[in-house]
């Protein structure tokens, strides 16, 4: 039934959204129309806000590199040791340990700083934890140019396999030119060749990326040759610039007392810190002690360590209690251990570890507190500033 409205809101209906229906805009609707003079008057109202925001944009990448340098330069251990000039030095330029897969329950996810001797388990152990920053620390120079190698090679291959056949005999040359070419402005470009040049001779990485398949077979290893991630995040790690190779003595005046202030500078408490079997050819002398007590740490803290054999039966003839690759592993807290580097008594790992913890065969946790009669009145202070 009409009404006397219904004209009225027929009328309506006709102008209803005509911005989503033009359609239905009643003839002499005409929809906003901007002429140039106010193109140009709106252009000019919105410049002060265009010219804000691209000073601000410029003024955050300003910011983000300068604070990248900091972190880079804060990074970077500045004071190292003195070169080693022996000339007979033995070079170690892959592991020989295959039980790896013993630490990482221990260590997965640690995060924070990471020091390691040695060369490619670093990369292994460093994954496994997801270290911030990590140090490589090595009294050989050849260890050292075979690290920054690694790095380099890990940075432009996008996956393992093709990390792994860069080391390949086959590929000496094509690999050979991508190093030359990548160091061809730093002054010991030869050491660079040098390093590569025993590796291939050697035939280190290929031998050690057999072993890895053995492992994986026989104890269920995973490292970042078979696990995608972990690979990609020492890629990650790489790009970012957080692994850094350095010579240097762990009883040197020198390097680690640098690694300390780097990681107090960038408030990262040394999480895992890998010996190796380094410490089956010294006592702890105060330069040891000193170096060790100088890292920032938190109660999450480990060392690992590993000991050979011939010196673990040495002292424990009846000890079974290697791999079988000779080694024995062991985790020690680092609290626990500052605990026991702050006593008077001179001693070494194996008089310290006849104290350890058994867990299973190869493997022990240290985690006793030293005898009284190891005890000093006033023990060496424990130095954690910088911690977070």
């Amino acid at each position: 039934m009409k009404t006397r409205y219904s004209h009225k809101i027929t009328q309506l209906r006709r102008y209803e959204n005509p911005i989503q229906n033009p359609e239905s805009s009643p003839e002499g609707l005409k929809l906003p129309h901007y002429t140039l003079l106010s193109k140009i008057t709106l252009l000019l109202a919105l410049l002060p806000l265009l010219i804000y925001y691209v000073n601000c944009r410029t003024s955050a990448e300003k910011y983000t590199r300068l604070q990248e340098e900091q972190r880079l330069d804060r990074f970077t251990v500045k004071d190292l040791d003195p070169l080693d000039t022996k000339s007979n030095l033995k070079h170690f330029l892959s592991s020989n340990e295959i039980r790896l897969d013993l630490y990482k329950p221990y260590i997965e996810n640690l995060k924070g700083g990471y020091v390691g001797v040695g060369t490619d388990q670093n990369f292994t152990l460093m994954a496994y934890a997801r270290s911030d920053y990590a140090w490589l620390i090595d009294f050989d120079p050849m260890a050292v140019y075979l690290n920054r190698i690694h790095i380099y090679l890990i940075h432009i291959s996008p996956t393992f396999d093709d990390y792994a056949s860069l080391w390949e005999k086959k590929n000496y040359k094509s690999t050979l030119g991508l190093i030359m070419n990548r160091f061809s402005e730093f002054p010991d470009l030869p050491k660079y060749k040098r390093a590569w040049d025993l590796a291939y001779q050697s035939e280190a990485m290929v031998k050690r990326f057999k072993l890895f398949k053995y492992m994986t077979r026989k104890y269920n290893f995973t490292s970042f040759h078979d696990n995608q991630d972990d690979y990609q995040y020492l890629r990650q790690m790489v790009a970012q610039k957080r692994i850094q190779p350095v010579l240097g003595n762990l009883l040197g005046p020198s390097t680690m007392r640098g690694i300390a202030q780097s990681a107090t500078s960038l408030k990262i408490p040394i999480r895992v810190i890998y010996l190796s079997n380094a410490e089956d050819y010294f006592s702890y002398s105060d330069e040891f002690r000193q170096n060790i007590l100088a890292f920032p740490i938190d109660d999450k803290g480990l060392l690992l360590r590993t000991v050979q054999k011939k010196h673990m039966i040495n002292r424990e003839p009846e000890c079974n209690c290697y791999t079988e690759d000779r080694f024995h592993y062991n985790i020690q807290k680092m609290t626990n251990f500052h605990v026991w580097l702050s006593q008077e008594k001179r001693f070494n790992n194996l008089l310290m570890l006849s104290h350890r913890t058994h867990i299973k065969q190869g493997l022990s946790v240290m985690d006793k507190n030293p005898p009284k009669k190891y005890m000093k009145k006033q023990p060496l202070p424990i130095i954690t500033e910088g911690n977070p």
